[in-house]
C-alpha cells in the first residue's frame, strides 16, 4: 500500500517542486471547493427524494377484475419460510383470508379451509392474513395455533401473514372473515367465508362462469344516521316501507340502537340487517328466543338451515321507526308489531299455550349447598378438558343459557327453573354442550338437582301465515 501511495505522489511533486510542504496550489484548492459545493447541492436536492422514498405509497383499493400488485410479506408464521410474496403464488388460486384471534367465525372456518387446501394441493393456497389493527402479535397467533388444531392433533398447514397493512389498503373491509380470491394476478372474487366451497374453487380453477356473492363492506356506512339519507347504506331503490323497511343492505354491519333527535321532538329506533324472526323478538321482548310457535309455511323465512350470505340477503331486513319523543316503549313495540305483520302478511301475538318442556327442580338442598362456590371467574365456563362448569352462579343461570336461541340454529327445547334456589353454586356439568339433556340428567342428581320432562302452560310468541309470499320483500 505504501508503494502505491509513493507512486501516486511522484507526478505532483515533479510538477510543483517549489511548493513548501503542507501547501496546496490555488487552482487545485478552487477545484476542490467547487466540487465540494456541487456535492453539497446534490445532496440537498437528493434529501427530499430520499425522504419520499422512505414513505410507503398509499395504495388504491381494488375491485373484482383488477390487477393485483406484487406485495412482499416479511413476517410469516406457521410455515417453513418466514417471508413470501403474492408473486410466489402466481400460478395458483390464492385465498387471502383476513382473520383475528378473537374472531370465532374466522377460527371456525379453519378446518374447512385447511381441508380445501389439501384437496386442491398445488392448485390452491390459503394465506391467513392477520387483520391489521386486530391487536394480535406473533405471540398471540402462535398460542392460538398451538391450542386450535386439527382432530388428528397436528397444526393447520396454512401460513399466517403478520403486517398485512398493504393488503388492507388494497382490500378495505370492516367485518371478518373477509376472503380475497386472487388468480393469475387478478382479483377473482371478494367474499365471505360461506362462499369458499370446493365447487366454487373448482369452477374458478376451470375458468367456468360462477356467481359468487360479493362481500362489499361500506367503509363509510354510519348506523347512527338515517338509512338511505345521502346514500347512507344503499340507494333509494332499497326502500320498502316507511316507517321504514329496506331490503338487506350489502356491506352494512348488523346493529341495533335508539336515539333522541337533537331538537328532542322525535326519537328513532333502528335495526340493521336483522333476520325476520329476530325483528319479531325485538318487537316482543322479554321471552327467550326458543319460545316460538310458527306455521310450517313460514319455516323457510324464519328458520334457515344455514346463515349463509345468500339467505341473509334474501330474508334479512332493516327497520327504522320514528316516533314522538314522549312515546312510551310499549307504544313503540306495538307500532313495530303492526308494521311487521302488515309488511310480511303475518299475524303475531303472545298466547299462553301448553307445551312440552324440561323443568330444573331441587331434590336435595343439602347436596347443592355443599357445592357452594369455587375460586375463579364467575359464569358458565369451559374447563380445560372442554366440559362446561357453572361457577359462582345460581342454577337459574344455567337455565337462561340453555334457552338462548341463536338465529339459524335448530330450535332448542324450553327449559324452566323451578328450583327456587338463588344462592350461587359451582357445578362441574361434565358435558361439552349445555344442550346435552341426557348428559345433564345423569350429572345433576350428584348436586341435588334433576332435569325432568313436563308439560307447562307458557306464554309463547305465535306466528301465523296470512298472505306472506316471497314477493312481499
Amino acid at each position: 500500500m505504501a508503494g502505491r501511495q509513493a507512486a501516486g505522489l511522484q507526478p505532483a511533486q515533479a510538477q510543483e517542486p517549489h511548493l513548501a510542504a503542507g501547501t496546496i496550489p490555488t487552482t487545485l484548492f478552487l477545484t476542490k471547493m467547487i466540487a465540494m459545493k456541487l456535492i453539497s447541492c446534490y445532496m440537498l436536492l437528493l434529501c427530499p427524494v430520499l425522504s419520499m422514498a422512505q414513505t410507503p405509497p398509499v395504495l388504491k383499493s381494488l375491485s373484482v377484475g383488477d390487477s393485483v400488485p406484487d406485495i412482499v410479506f416479511t413476517t410469516v408464521l406457521n410455515a417453513p419460510f418466514t417471508s413470501t410474496s403474492l408473486a410466489a403464488y402466481k400460478d395458483q388460486l390464492l385465498l387471502l383470508d383476513f382473520w383475528a384471534t378473537w374472531c370465532g367465525s374466522c377460527i371456525k372456518a379453519f378446518p374447512e379451509l385447511n381441508s380445501l387446501q389439501e384437496q386442491f394441493k398445488g392448485l390452491m393456497q390459503v394465506l391467513l392474513v392477520n387483520n391489521p389493527g386486530s391487536g394480535d402479535d406473533a405471540k398471540k397467533v402462535t398460542a392460538l395455533l398451538d391450542r386450535k388444531r386439527l382432530p388428528s392433533g397436528s397444526r393447520y398447514a396454512m401460513p399466517v401473514v403478520l403486517g398485512g397493512e398493504q393488503l388492507a389498503q388494497l382490500f378495505p373491509h370492516m367485518g371478518i372473515p373477509h376472503t380475497i380470491w386472487v388468480y393469475h394476478g387478478r382479483v377473482a372474487a371478494i367474499t365471505g367465508a360461506s362462499e369458499v366451497t370446493a365447487a366454487h374453487i373448482q369452477a374458478v380453477l376451470d375458468k367456468k362462469p360462477v356467481s359468487l356473492f360479493t362481500k362489499a363492506d361500506q367503509m363509510d356506512f354510519d348506523a347512527g344516521r338515517p338509512l338511505i339519507e345521502n346514500g347512507n347504506g344503499g340507494p333509494l331503490s332499497a326502500v320498502l316501507y316507511r316507517s321504514m323497511f329496506t331490503r338487506f343492505l350489502n356491506g352494512a354491519r348488523g346493529s341495533v340502537g335508539q336515539e333522541t333527535l337533537a331538537d328532542s321532538t322525535m326519537k328513532r329506533r333502528y335495526f340493521i340487517n336483522k333476520p325476520l324472526l329476530a325483528l319479531y323478538h325485538y318487537a316482543y321482548p322479554g321471552l327467550p328466543g326458543n319460545r316460538v310457535i310458527a306455521d310450517t309455511a313460514l319455516a323457510a323465512y324464519l328458520f334457515p338451515k344455514s346463515l349463509d350470505m345468500r339467505w341473509k340477503a334474501a330474508y334479512s331486513f332493516c327497520y327504522e321507526q320514528w316516533v314522538p319523543a314522549a312515546a312510551s316503549t310499549a307504544l313503540q313495540e306495538s307500532f313495530m308489531q303492526a308494521d311487521l305483520d302488515r309488511q310480511f302478511g303475518i299475524r303475531s301475538r303472545i298466547e299462553k299455550t301448553t307445551v312440552g318442556c324440561y323443568v330444573l327442580i331441587l331434590k336435595d338442598s343439602l347436596l347443592l349447598k355443599n357445592r357452594a362456590t369455587l375460586p375463579g371467574s364467575a359464569g358458565l365456563l369451559k374447563a380445560d378438558q372442554g366440559n362446561w362448569v357453572l361457577q359462582q352462579r345460581p342454577p337459574g343461570f344455567l337455565v337462561t343459557e340453555m334457552n338462548f336461541q341463536s338465529t339459524g340454529k335448530a330450535f332448542l327445547p324450553v327449559v324452566l327453573d323451578e328450583t327456587g334456589y338463588s344462592a350461587p353454586v359451582s357445578i362441574d356439568l361434565k358435558v361439552s354442550s349445555i344442550h346435552d339433556i341426557t348428559g345433564l340428567q345423569q350429572v345433576l342428581p350428584e348436586y341435588g338437582l334433576a332435569l325432568v320432562p313436563a308439560m307447562r302452560e307458557l306464554p309463547m310468541l305465535v306466528l301465523t301465515k296470512t298472505t306472506f309470499t316471497k314477493t312481499n320483500h
